[in-house]
């Protein structure tokens, strides 16, 4: 499906692009409207407010558009889907599906991106943990929380340093908790951990404060209450709550969502990588472009955020606007996370440390 805002005249353009000689020669749909189907979505605003001396916040106001949705294809092939099968859980496969219906030129990026997070080896386990929970609220509750404690501990460890630092010190830190250094340590463990211990396996003092802080909530929310609420809430709820913690800014949680969460509706605008992908993405989709910017309202209060980053060498990439980046993702809701996963391999960004 091609989703275009607003209820347009009949138009169609097709337009040929060659890729480079590893990429296949992909036909892309540009616009092709119809009013056979309407969708109702959610468009977000994102306004800067006051920024603390901890962490960014941002408030984000929502307004409902109305919009077309128009298959742009019948889907991928059944090679692909097999392929996809044999890969990954069945819920992105079902994301993915929808993904290259609405842009089938995604296709070789989906065919040629290696997606861990979600594949079965590493995302099933995850759903099982949330099966058993489901027949135990006890014991299935304590692994849980294990779980969600522990995937944002790693995001803490991997802020600001490469995935090979990040591996090193997670193991350095698992090998205080037990001598094998293969299992996680427990929230307790973080709270009774001697500053200087962890400062010893690489942790610089505010991570270690971000750590303790994040053990004593998980200490105290060890409830079935907060348990639902993370794996039933609101995104955007659950984003507001995290980044409540010391060290858990909108950025960390979104992270935490798709990775850790295998939340499938995640968009980050503020991620370089992203950033860069959906500028290239548009790039090569001029006409699509051309209407974000005929409907999309931009607020002159609020520039680009990203004119004025410091990037070495050169930059090779235009910044977009994030509200045009928001409605460019609104095409693919309710699986926004797979075209941030594709941004990220149209600007061939290293997810390594956002993996460990």
């Amino acid at each position: 499906m091609l989703v275009l805002i607003n209820n347009l005249s009949k138009t169609k353009m097709v337009s040929t692009r060659s890729m480079t000689k590893s990429r296949l020669v992909a036909t892309e749909v540009i616009t092709a409207i119809s009013s056979d189907t309407n969708k109702i979505i959610r468009k977000r605003t994102i306004k800067k407010v006051a920024e603390s001396s901890t962490k960014k916040r941002k408030v984000i106001s929502e307004k409902i558009v109305q919009i077309n949705v128009v298959p742009t294809s019948s889907g991928p092939s059944e090679t692909t889907i097999k392929r996809l099968q044999d890969k990954y859980i069945s819920d992105f496969v079902t994301a993915a599906k929808h993904v290259l219906t609405v842009d089938p030129t995604l296709e070789p990026y989906i065919l040629n991106a290696n997606l861990p997070s979600f594949s079965k080896s590493e995302a099933e386990p995850f759903q099982a943990a949330v099966s058993e929970y489901k027949k135990d609220k006890i014991d299935g509750r304590k692994e849980l929380l294990q779980y969600f404690f522990s995937a944002l501990c790693r995001g803490l460890i991997g802020q600001q340093v490469s995935g090979a630092a990040a591996r090193s010190i997670k193991i350095k830190i698992q090998k205080l908790y037990k001598g094998e250094g293969t299992e996680f340590p427990p929230p307790k463990f973080f709270v009774e951990a001697a500053p200087e211990d962890l400062r010893g396996a690489g942790l610089s003092l505010r991570k270690v404060e971000y750590m303790k802080g994040t053990a004593e909530a998980f200490i105290k929310n060890d409830t079935e209450e907060f348990v639902d609420f993370m794996l039933n809430g609101d995104n955007q709820a659950i984003i507001d709550r995290l980044v409540e913690l010391k060290g858990i800014g909108e950025w960390s949680a979104q992270m935490f969502l798709i990775f850790g969460m295998k939340k499938l509706d995640i968009f980050a605008p503020g991620d370089l990588g992203i950033a860069k992908g959906a500028s290239l993405y548009l790039k090569d989709r001029e006409d699509l472009f051309a209407k974000l910017k005929s409907t999309v309202e931009i607020d002159p209060k609020y520039p680009c955020k990203w004119t004025k980053t410091k990037s070495k060498p050169k930059r090779t990439w235009i910044p977009i606007h994030e509200q045009y980046m928001i409605a460019a993702a609104g095409q693919f809701e309710p699986y926004r996370s797979v075209f941030s996963l594709l941004m990220w391999q149209v600007a061939s960004t290293n997810l390594d440390v956002l993996k460990e």
